[in-house]
């Protein structure tokens, strides 16, 4: 008995091996793949860890593998001393590449992360104009956008299927002026002026309300708001300054009122 007990410790069992550890099916071409057993115990079975991506069916040492929806999946082979193996199984379309956006606005050294719609992976991304922005893409296949200065920088987007997009990346200055406070009380015959420090040029003041109690202009050279209170009014309202680029400060003027005695 001592001896039949050491014959059954002794026992070994081969490994299971399979002849490849990764499968790739392109549903573009063909939608079936093989697995070929090579070395085991018999009397295999076959699991998929994910049946709407990939079915697996075994018949003798081949295992037949279908691809169902671009995705992936884990096929398990089993035998019946327990041994077991895996098959990471990728199941390919080709489909175009698409970007959530595409396009977008950002201020001078700041970071934005542009997430992929659809694509086929293995991304990489060049741009025409690095001095205004730069970007890289992680390993979540997002791109990350790094703004540089102002200016206008057009990536191009390229996958492993040679499929290609663009991103533009607008990269514009935050408007600054000298006070952007309310104005409390405007004296009728004596303008506020407010200095435009800096921006994207092109500038324009608007007035809100009726022009018979305010009005608003620009300096000669372009860079000062000249706000002037015309009649005696509780106005409670805006004066908008804005640049070429869309770049807009509001400033509110509460009451415009006649001369101090």
């Amino acid at each position: 008995r001592r001896q039949r007990q050491m014959c059954i410790r002794d026992r070994s069992y081969a490994n299971l091996v399979a002849d490849k550890q990764e499968l790739t099916i392109n549903l573009d071409e063909k939608a079936e793949g093989v697995i070929q057993i090579i070395q085991g115990n018999g009397n295999d079975k076959v699991t998929s860890s994910n049946e709407d991506v990939v079915t697996a069916t075994i018949d003798n040492d081949q295992i037949q593998v279908t691809g169902l929806k671009a995705g992936d999946a884990n096929v398990t082979i089993t035998d019946w001393a327990r041994m077991s193996t895996n098959v990471k199984v990728i199941v390919d379309q080709l489909v175009d590449l698409v970007l959530k956006v595409s396009s977008t606005v950002m201020y001078p050294n700041e970071d934005k992360t542009i997430e992929v719609y659809t694509g086929n992976g293995g991304y990489s991304i060049t741009v025409d104009n690095p001095s205004i922005a730069k970007a890289a893409i992680n390993d979540k296949g997002q791109i990350q956008i790094e703004s540089l200065a102002p200016g206008t920088a057009t990536f191009t987007v390229k996958d492993r299927r040679d499929k290609t997009t663009e991103l533009i990346v607008k990269v514009k200055k935050r408007m600054v002026v000298d006070n952007s406070e309310n104005i409390p009380y405007l004296v009728i015959g004596t303008p506020a002026t407010i200095k435009i420090l800096d921006g994207n040029g092109g500038y324009t003041c608007t007035a809100g309300g009726s022009a018979t109690y305010l009005k608003c202009s620009m300096s000669e050279d372009g860079t000062e708001v000249i706000i002037e209170g015309l009649k005696r009014y509780r106005y409670n309202n805006k004066v908008t300054i804005a640049d070429q680029d869309g770049e807009k400060i509001e400033v509110t003027i509460t009451a415009i009122d006649d001369p101090y005695l």
